[in-house]
């Protein structure tokens, strides 16, 4: 979350009505959507294909700690390119202007803000398929996040962030609370540093009771996350924060009820309270929720595994990230929106949210998912039906899930060597990158999805039928003694 300050007479004009060069793009800049502290977003075409339509961040800054936020941003986009989830960055440029710098970023315009369609709808509460499929599509950006050699902490997940796609998909933005400064704070002077970065990055409702409270020396790292997933979740489902505002003692002491209506499955409630454990060591991980999300939604809309992370650069991303990730050794495994600009602009969480894009050419496509209609109130029987009667047995299912921790696993183990942890105070990581991919647009190969999704199936039908196998031995077992005790 950007620290907000206002801009003053002294900063660059707005840009609306120009046109502007990003790396390989020409864009025509239209109206500002949404305005933040040294930030603003406006939409913007394509100056050849007017069709094409984009969101421009411009961002000004004139200190260290708003160029580190800058930079962090723009690399973590870099990495998470081309996954479905994740908001596209296009282009970018940094522009030197003397006593102040200039970032403009063009990305993927999405109309709408998922805090948008839960405001529009009322008291029209989601069906469970429709709260499912919502945090299904987050749990994907997060588990590309998470599953990187060092994981990365989003930090700052929340409604505002969210953002639903042309093409239908919920989409994670707004990096600049990223952090890979996965560690146990014991020094005051670390710790004030880190509550200083809690204060300014996180927001209240969503922040985890080890962020709150240093002195319980709890590991603070991707974990924070899940209590966020916790959060995001209950409010997806009840419209409203889990805890009211600002309530440390409540968050302290996991002081939250599940509201009797709208009524949800016990498996959507249990998840609930599995995200909102108190040390981050009971909450499940990323690939655990994933799964467990996906196993309730009707057969036809189950994927077989999550969108893993997208093919990273190993020389921009993983050596600015060891540099200072500063872990402690592991542990043992056991909402309100930020105050709005006076500027007249969108909340910049939001970005570009609908009141402010009236100008917008965006053509609805009705074959995706709507999730701001008019919702039935009787869930379908088949719906039900399909989610109970699986095409796999239950048990299949910690298979799956040590399969994908399996590579996980493999994935950071193979940086292992490289990623020795310095000794410091709380910094957080710096990604690095080349002047050619800072004034230039990127194109970046994409990865072969389909051979990774060959290699995944193949791996899981070789633990399916070691399961096969092993119950086979224990039927066998069992009958063996049966047979024993009647002799």
């Amino acid at each position: 979350m950007w620290r907000f300050k206002h801009f003053t007479q002294k900063e660059p004009a707005g840009l609306e009505g120009r046109y502007v060069d990003v790396g390989n793009l020409k864009i025509h800049v239209r109206n500002a959507i949404a305005e933040g502290g040294f930030s603003c977003v406006y939409l913007a075409r394509d100056a050849v294909h007017a069709s094409k339509q984009y969101a421009l961040k411009h961002m000004i800054y004139n200190d260290e700690e708003l160029s580190d936020l800058v930079m962090k941003e723009i690399n973590v986009m870099k990495a998470l390119k081309g996954h479905p989830n994740v908001v596209t960055l296009y282009a970018h440029t940094i522009l030197d202007m003397g006593r102040t710098k200039e970032a403009l970023l063009v990305m993927e315009f999405c109309e709408k803000s998922l805090v948008n369609v839960l405001e529009s709808r009322g008291a029209a509460y989601f069906e469970e398929k429709q709260v499912l499929s919502i945090f299904r599509d987050v749990c994907n950006a997060v588990f590309a996040m998470h599953s990187q050699s060092l994981p990365i902490a989003h930090r700052d997940l929340k409604a505002e962030n969210l953002l639903l796609g042309p093409d239908g998909l919920w989409k994670l933005c707004d990096f600049g609370s990223t952090s890979t400064n996965h560690k146990r704070f014991e020094k005051p002077e670390e710790m004030g540093i880190e509550e200083d970065n809690i204060r300014k990055h996180t927001t209240p409702a969503y922040r985890a009771p080890e962020m709150w409270d240093l002195l319980r020396r709890d590991l603070i790292n991707e974990k924070v996350d899940i209590w966020a997933l916790g959060c995001l979740l209950y409010r997806i489902c009840y419209f409203k924060s889990a805890f009211d505002g600002e309530s440390k003692l409540q968050i302290l002491n996991g002081n939250y009820r599940i509201p009797d209506l709208p009524k949800y499955s016990s498996p959507v409630t249990d998840l609930i309270r599995d995200m909102l454990q108190a040390s981050p060591d009971d909450r499940p991980d990323i690939t655990q929720v994933w799964f467990r999300v996906n196993e309730q939604l009707p057969v036809n809309m189950q994927k077989s595994l999550p969108d893993g992370p997208p093919e990273m650069q190993s020389a921009g991303i993983h050596g600015g990230i060891a540099k200072a990730a500063n872990r402690s050794p592991p542990m043992p495994q056991r909402s309100p929106p930020p105050p709005p600009s006076s500027g007249g602009g969108g909340q910049l969480g939001a970005f570009w949210s609908t009141p402010h894009a009236k100008d917008s050419l965006f053509v609805e496509d009705k074959s995706r998912p709507k999730f701001d209609e008019e919702p039935s109130h009787n869930t379908s029987q088949q719906d039900r039906n399909q989610s109970e009667n699986r095409s796999f047995p239950k048990n299949a299912s910690p298979a799956k899930q040590e399969n994908v921790h399996n590579i996980v696993a493999g994935r950071r183990n193979v940086h292992n060597k490289s990623h020795v942890p310095e000794d410091g105070a709380s910094k957080d990581f710096e990604l690095t990158f080349s002047q050619k991919d800072m004034d230039h647009g990127m194109e970046r190969p994409k990865a072969s999805k389909r051979g990774l999704l060959i290699y995944f199936k193949m791996r899981l039908l070789v633990l399916l039928l070691l399961n096969l196998i092993a119950i086979s031995s224990t039927q066998e077992l069992v009958m063996t003694k049966k047979e024993r005790k009647k002799h």
